[in-house]
């Protein structure tokens, strides 16, 4: 049972209600359903696979290096992955401003191509309308 599955099972079992989470959809690894404690129809989303966090390359001014990015997204790109984590557990986010962080993930979806997921990391110690902006 995944992680998301285990919580809100302990939720139901508690007979607390699920209305914090109505807006949201939990997605467990795998072929998995995403829900919310709406009657809407299932949504299935296949998330199997490896998804490695990617590094966010940097020039030496400390911007983003975007041609490095794509010759590692070359080389990555002939690995059977099944998509990408940007932004994810490398803990570069903190060097980004919001601007850089949308157009960070936006490149990498360019340059992955149609056939990969990406993941985009939200988490930041930000204002609650920068991260909602994100």
């Amino acid at each position: 049972m995944s992680r998301a599955a285990l919580v809100a099972s302990r939720f139901l079992k508690c007979g607390q209600e699920l209305s914090l989470l109505r807006p949201l959809n939990f997605i467990s690894a795998g072929k998995c359903s995403a829900f919310s404690s709406s009657t809407v129809q299932r949504q299935h989303l296949d998330i199997s696979g490896i998804f490695p966090p990617i590094p966010t390359p940097f020039n030496a001014d400390e911007s983003i290096a975007y041609d490095k990015l794509e010759y590692n997204m070359k080389k990555w790109n002939k690995i059977p992955f099944r998509g990408y984590v940007v932004q994810g557990s490398n803990g570069e986010c903190c060097f980004l401003n919001l601007e850089e962080r949308v157009k960070m993930v936006k490149e990498v979806k360019r340059l992955a191509g149609p056939n990969k997921l990406i993941i985009a990391g939200s988490g930041c110690e930000c204002k609650v309308h920068d991260f909602i902006y994100l």
